[in-house]
């Protein structure tokens, strides 16, 4: 119980969720109740009346689980309005003393995502909650996605998993990833993860992007307090500054918190039922369940990459009207978008036309969304402990795949072939043409490289017909 209940503390810190000691033992005794078997005696401070999750015991625990970091108040904190209202204007001060302009400032936040998770009125979901097991429904990713006040640079995402090797990364190499990959058990952002990142990822990108827009190399990075965030990132890099948000203000004047972080999950929801409807077009002897189950890691990491890449610049700025009112004007553009992207993938949702998706209405989008942050129940805490490692790359394969002369001339021999086909089926000439120019254009780095390894295999067969020189003692 103990161990369910310190993973579910550090679940809320890690969303920064308010925690209280009467919160706590409360959750102590429904996890005492879940775990404990029916007639069992149970044990800590059991009396005739069971686990009471005293006082007394709730101070030893602190002790026991090392709990001294963790922020715990005595009531439920609530957002500090008082200090939202007056960091603005100190913000403005080191902006405006720093000559920081738009471009040159950047706000990132973590942000939960459950992959896979469908609404509840989909088969899917619902043959999910019966099945034994670990729920694919369950399965998270932490991103931290980070951006400019100016909206048009937004840097790669860290994104953490349970698994650093999952098969469906099979041969790639991780470094060339569109976003910064790193894992732990439980997909949570250690503060060794997050300036493994800060230092590795953010200040090379922002480097990069501020000498292409020939202003000067530094910044500043707005973060809140999460348990993740050390305070050694102020002095980390002599180039950045790191701005802490006053405690407690996160969901009043963070940017990532006003609007970012939504329109991305919902762009990732859309992809993803496109994902199962296109599947479906292309193989119509092909249900939902089987589009599903063939969604894994890799198609995620794309889908990520993809829905990063439709934010606006003007959603990624206007999310500053909070922290930073006279960068952007107040308007109810973005709300708009909302309803109408919601929508939408109600829309495609229904297309798919079966297993519950033709049912599915704005309100079910609108609910799949809120639950990607909902609190941990006993159930999947105890999932959490009981749950196995995930399959992972073995370190010798016997069916390696590699880039070399043989497999690239296959690929671009198969790419060949369905220009051929499209030319022999398609009534217009005109429309097989375009598809061949565009296959081209897009196999064209292949082709390059495929020249430079034929051009290496030549050399290397060329110096066969080269005898070697006798060793001097050959000569005698």
């Amino acid at each position: 119980m103990e161990v369910a209940l310190s993973l579910w503390i550090e679940d809320r810190n890690q969303k920064r969720m308010p925690l209280s000691g009467p919160m706590i033992r409360e959750k102590a005794m429904r996890l005492y109740a879940h775990f404990k078997e029916p007639g069992g005696s149970g044990g800590g401070e059991c009396t005739d009346g069971g686990f009471q999750a005293s006082e007394g015991w709730f101070n030893k625990f602190k002790v026991r689980q090392s709990l001294h970091s963790i922020k715990i108040v005595g009531e439920a904190a609530s957002a500090d309005t008082a200090a939202a209202k007056k960091y603005p204007e100190e913000f403005a001060n080191l902006v405006a003393d720093g000559g920081y302009k738009p471009e040159q400032v950047f706000n990132a936040d973590e942000t939960a995502l459950f992959w896979k998770r469908m609404p509840n009125k989909t088969f899917i979901s619902k043959s999910e909650k019966s099945a034994p097991g670990f729920k694919a429904a369950k399965d998270r990713v932490t991103m931290l996605l980070c951006s400019n006040a100016s909206g048009d640079c937004v840097i790669k995402p860290l994104m953490l998993y349970r698994s650093l090797n999952p098969r469906a990364l099979k041969n790639q190499n991780k470094d060339n990833l569109p976003v910064f990959w790193r894992a732990n058990k439980k997909a949570w952002v250690t503060s060794a993860i997050f300036c493994d990142w800060f230092r590795n990822c953010f200040v090379s990108e922002v480097e990069t992007y501020l000498k292409k827009k020939n202003l000067d190399f530094k910044a500043v990075l707005v973060l809140d307090n999460a348990p993740g965030h050390p305070r050694e990132l102020e002095t980390m890099h002599p180039n950045i500054k790191v701005s802490f948000l006053p405690p407690n203000t996160t969901a009043l004047l963070q940017p990532m918190d006003q609007g970012i972080i939504q329109a991305f999950k919902l762009y990732y929801i859309r992809r993803t039922f496109k994902i199962i409807l296109d599947n479906m077009e292309c193989d119509p002897d092909m249900n939902v369940m089987e589009c599903w189950k063939k969604f894994n890691i890799a198609e995620c990491i794309v889908n990520v990459k993809e829905s990063l890449g439709e934010l606006k610049p003007s959603t990624l700025k206007s999310c500053w009207k909070k922290l930073w009112p006279v960068l952007t004007a107040e308007n109810d553009e973005e709300s708009v978008q909302i309803q109408t992207l919601t929508a939408n993938i109600a829309e495609i949702a229904n297309g798919i036309g079966r297993d519950g998706f033709d049912q599915i209405e704005s309100s079910d989008i609108q609910e799949l969304l809120e639950s990607q942050n909902e609190d941990l129940t006993e159930t999947d805490l105890e999932e959490m402990l009981n749950s196995q490692p995930i399959e992972e790359e073995a370190s010798t394969s016997t069916e390696n795949v590699t880039f070399n002369l043989k497999n690239l001339s296959e690929g671009l021999k198969m790419a060949n072939e369905l220009c051929d086909f499209f030319m022999k089926i398609d009534p217009s000439m005109e429309r097989s043409l375009i598809f061949k120019r565009k296959i081209a254009n897009a196999t064209a780095e292949y082709q390059s490289e495929l020249k430079e390894l034929l051009k290496t295999a030549k050399q290397e067969r060329i110096t066969k017909f080269f005898k070697p020189l006798p060793k001097p003692e050959d000569n005698n």
